[in-house]
């Protein structure tokens, strides 16, 4: 059985590239016990999903919009 680091890394990886059988099988299995290894899947997820709608809309902003963008992160 696969640890939940590992579990973590492959949820990751399968985002990118086709798992061999034997490590999905793993990570199924782990999933099916763990319970916070399923919110990270879900998580992960999501951060994924907003990730992409921002990339998305930046190019629908204007040059000032993004100028203001980046000098309120760099007053944090």
């Amino acid at each position: 059985m696969i640890d939940c680091k590992k579990a973590a890394l492959l949820v990751e990886k399968k985002k990118y590239v086709k798992l061999p059988f034997f490590s999905v099988f793993g990570l199924k299995f782990h999933m099916s016990i763990c319970k916070d290894c399923r919110h990270y899947e879900n998580d992960s997820k999501a951060i994924d999903h907003l990730i992409k709608m921002v990339y998305d809309n930046s190019a629908k902003l204007s040059e000032e919009e993004k100028q203001k963008m980046i000098e309120k992160l760099q007053e944090r």
